[in-house]
């Protein structure tokens, strides 16, 4: 028998249960199953494909990366209609995708993990679900990303509000707007999406801001039939396209290198200048530095504010009531709606559900407060855990870092099975000395040391959500072997070698 044989039966046998359908288990489930791991089971709350996409449905709602660098390079869309895809555009690709690359036999919709338990005896994962059923698998890889539980903002009695209160990342259908009173407290990613679009239907709107963005002119167009269907004609345009892109962001996403501030800050300042009040206009210009927090572009924000029917409020909000907010002046605006474009809980990741590994020890506990990881991927005492979009991650497209992290994953579990070997952990001065690197290179990244409201840093100071590297190098960095900085366990799981 070749040694073939039993390592395809092991393929087989070996249970992987991925948390979340979006892109990043959908990226996982395809190159596991590429190499031949088809004993899979994606469990997603939501019920279709996409996660932050299905999920997030606010008026305005775009990427902020080239829509053909946002794509799974093994599923290139020559169809974008736009440079930057629209919130619908976006979720229809990841739909069809899920559907070109058969993966919904082996999702379960419909289906929240609620907790995961590591079983050092059987050598398994314990994963509780919200059906009331425990499943066990040998592999869990978590894709649940930062983007999970919404952050309300910090206002007295915010509960009182007798109107509609609605936050910008759970935006209900039915919601109608035209000719009310609409609040928006916040002035960061989705606020400057949504604003321009809800203004020209609203009765009025006050923007209630408490730091204002730095916001670049956005280099926005539609594709012309003909583009699209040249694309659609010869594939090689958009592998050419993508390529193209991809170099350009390779050389913006290094953040340990020098930018040209003086010519992003002036087109900053040109996009700002189509303010005409010249009070609001300075009530709109951040007192730190551009990428302090992060990039932001728009064509249409600043100009919402030129509109008759548009109050920007930079008073703090000092409590709700029944019928509206009070600033810390004492002024009380009366509302309809009232929409928090707060944003995330980001700092948490996989800790957002009861995760017990080794002597059951909690990831929230073990991370303290300030989540990390090896490479992103692997923490210290959870064996046999893998993580998508994991702490300190964020840079360039996501989708070209979660192609990455997933090959990742697929090479390691390869090597698990080409050795007989039960479970593996990252080894805790591995870590570690891995997190030292990452503070020392993001230490260098001067704009991020500034003094600004970011959702970079926890609680504690710590930049947990940012890689300041760029594609490239994360891709070198995880091609090393790395074996040597692994725990190893064989046949008898207590027993580490």
């Amino acid at each position: 028998m070749s040694t073939e044989q039993p390592q395809h039966a092991a393929r087989q046998r070996l249970r992987i249960g991925i948390i979340g359908a979006g892109p990043g288990g959908m990226a996982a489930a395809h190159y596991l199953r590429e190499a031949g791991f088809n004993t899979l089971v994606l469990w997603e709350k939501n019920k279709d494909f996409g996660g932050t996409w299905y999920l997030n449905r606010y008026p305005g709602l775009e990427c902020d990366v080239p829509s053909h660098l946002y794509s799974f390079s093994f599923d290139l869309n020559p169809g974008w209609t736009r440079t930057y895809a629209s919130q619908p555009e976006i979720l229809a690709y990841f739909q069809a995708a899920g559907d070109r690359m058969r993966l919904r036999e082996f999702v379960r919709f419909g289906v929240e993990v609620t907790s995961a338990t590591w079983d050092g005896k059987k050598c398994v994962w314990r994963v509780g679900l919200s059906t009331g059923v425990e499943e066990e698998i040998d592999i869990l890889v978590s894709a649940q990303g930062m983007f999970n539980r919404i952050k309300w903002p910090e206002i007295p009695s915010l509960d009182s509000f007798a109107g509609k209160l609605v936050h910008a990342a759970r935006w209900p259908d039915e919601l109608t707007l035209v000719g009310r009173r609409v609040a928006v407290v916040g002035s960061a990613a989705s606020a400057i999406q949504m604003i321009p679009e809800i203004a020209r239907e609203v009765g009025h709107l006050d923007v209630y801001q408490r730091t204002p963005s730095w916001v670049a002119p956005k280099d926005c167009m539609e594709f012309d039939v003909g583009t699209i269907a040249a694309r659609a004609a010869d594939p090689a345009l958009v592998v050419a396209e993508r390529r193209r892109i991809f170099e350009g962001f390779e050389e913006f996403a290094d953040w340990t290198k020098p930018k040209n501030e003086e010519e992003i800050l002036g087109a900053c300042h040109a996009n700002l200048a189509l303010v005409e009040n010249t009070e609001v206009r300075q009530k709109l210009t951040p007192t730190f530095n551009w990428g302090c927090a992060r990039p932001l572009s728009s064509n249409a924000y600043y100009p919402a504010f030129n509109r008759a029917n548009v109050t920007l409020v930079t008073e703090r909000v000092q409590a709700a009531t029944s019928t509206g907010l009070v600033d810390a002046g004492g002024i009380e605006r009366r509302h309809d709606v009232i929409i928090c474009a707060t944003g995330f809980h980001v700092d948490l990741f996989l800790a957002v559900i009861p995760v017990r590994g080794e002597e059951g020890i909690d990831i929230a506990s073990a991370w303290n407060g300030t989540p990390r990881a090896y490479l992103g991927i692997l923490t210290a005492g959870f064996p046999n855990l893998f993580m998508l979009y994991g702490p300190n991650t964020n840079n360039g497209s996501i989708i070209e870092m979660l192609e990455l992290q997933a090959r990742y994953i697929v090479r390691h579990v390869e090597w698990m099975i080409a050795n007989d070997i039960v479970a593996l952990a990252v080894r805790p001065e591995a870590e570690a000395a891995y997190n030292d690197e990452l503070r020392y290179e993001i230490a260098k990244v001067g704009v991020w040391q500034g003094n600004c409201h970011n959702y970079y840093l926890n609680n504690a100071g710590y930049n947990v959500t940012q890689y300041p590297r760029n594609m490239g190098f994360y891709r070198e960095r995880l091609s090393r072997p790395d074996w040597d900085k692994l725990i190893i366990h064989s046949k008898a799981c207590a027993k580490a070698t």
